[in-house]
């Protein structure tokens, strides 16, 4: 039998960062030294392994105010074996009971809910299911043994063992009392009964000044999928087929498999995605955040309006215009290109004229104008289309000039 803390099997990209418990291996041998393969065994082997919760991240809640309800919704498959353990961080004195209610696909509230926690750090945890106390009395009656004995107007389906270490595991979520919604959210909502919290009292470590803030009491929750895995030794990668959780002797420390064969195995954990639901209290501890991220939200709204304005602008100022003086009958066509600068105080309201010079003919005293905008602006280009009734020949050619109407 060969345990390892540390796991070796990492070339599985996908998978081997999940695998946060110790790895064991169990071979046997004939009489010449050669390894027996052991599969597809009649009955199923029982195998334990040691999880290692320091690597399993947590969720830290804070409560400041007693019966101020804290919601987290975590994210999870609906084939998900989820263990769930509340840790008690600053209660000294254990003066307080953390009450946790928890409903599969909808907001557990104090008047709907699955399952309802006591956890006190004085006195361990209990359960409620249907108005029916579970105590540690009974850690391993099943949640479908208590709503046997429930008479209420809402049948509960979830199942839920609690242990002895003061965690508990849920499964089978597709026959809980709201799966027909086809969410699958875990909701947990917290509150803790007792006194308030110590106030804390902070130190300037520049000026020395101190100054007394709201105190809380934190707690953790730590919560993860409990899956068996082994390492197959033919794909390189780890596999969970012939192994099934054992759910009523798993916890937070031990998983326990049973398999049907042997070689490397290992605990596979998913930890859910918490969503914290907004709160006054959360806004409150976060508002220097809020407010600047208010703010860039308001300069981009204000630099929105100002570009599209600007957009506008640049609109009116690219187009074709045909002349104004264009004739009917005209069949010669030339294009006429103004580019104004882009310096300050470039562009002008005067009108201009011009005459083209050809070495046929000559335009005559035309123009420029654009009866549908204003021409000429600053960093502008228009193009004007001018016609005549015989060809110009090849330009040689043209005057320009305007009147000082308008000024540029």
């Amino acid at each position: 039998n060969l345990r390892m803390k540390i796991m070796v099997y990492t070339w599985d990209t996908n998978r081997s960062q999940n695998i946060l418990s110790e790895t064991q291996s169990l071979t046997f041998y004939n009489l010449n030294g050669l390894s027996i393969q052991v599969k597809n065994t009649s009955k199923p082997i029982n195998i334990a392994i040691k999880n290692i919760p320091e690597k399993m991240n947590g969720t830290n809640i804070s409560l400041s105010i007693p019966n101020n309800i804290y919601q987290v919704k975590l994210f999870l498959k609906s084939d998900c074996n989820m263990l769930l353990k509340f840790l008690f961080k600053n209660d000294e004195n254990n003066s307080t009971n953390l009450i946790v209610y928890i409903q599969y696909g909808k907001i557990a509230t104090k008047l709907d809910y699955d399952i309802m926690l006591n956890v006190s750090n004085n006195h361990g945890i209990f359960m409620t299911k249907n108005s029916l106390p579970v105590s540690n009395t009974n850690l391993g009656d099943t949640g479908k043994e208590a709503k046997n004995n429930f008479s209420g107007v809402l049948q509960r389906n979830q199942d839920v063992i609690l242990f002895n270490d003061s965690s508990l595991i849920l499964w089978n979520f597709l026959e809980s009392t709201y799966a027909f919604l086809n969410k699958t959210e875990l909701h947990l909502s917290f509150l803790y009964v007792g006194p308030m919290p110590d106030k804390k009292l902070d130190v300037n470590p520049y000026t020395f000044d101190e100054a007394e803030s709201a105190g809380t009491f934190d707690y953790e929750i730590k919560s993860f999928c409990a899956e068996c895995n082994y390492w197959s030794e033919d794909t390189n990668r780890w596999m969970s087929d012939g192994c099934k959780l054992d759910v009523a002797n798993t916890s937070f420390s031990i998983t326990k498999c049973k398999c049907t064969h042997l070689t490397a195995f290992g605990g596979f954990f998913v930890a859910p995605n918490p969503l914290f639901m907004p709160t006054f209290a959360l806004f409150k501890k976060g508002y220097a955040l809020t407010v600047t991220v208010a703010v860039v939200i308001l300069l981009w709204l204000v630099g929105l309006v100002l570009c599209r304005r600007m957009d506008k602008k640049d609109l009116n100022k690219v187009g074709v215009c045909p002349l104004l003086d264009n004739q009917y009958g005209d069949t010669y066509l030339y294009q006429i290109i103004v580019n104004t600068g882009s310096r300050r105080n470039a562009g002008t309201k005067s009108n201009i004229f011009f005459t083209v010079v050809g070495d046929l003919n000559d335009s005559g005293v035309r123009r420029l104008r654009d009866a549908e905008r204003e021409c000429f602006q600053r960093a502008s280009c228009d193009v004007f289309i001018m016609t005549t009734h015989n060809s110009l020949g090849e330009l040689d050619f043209i005057r320009l000039w305007h009147d000082n109407s308008g000024g540029g």
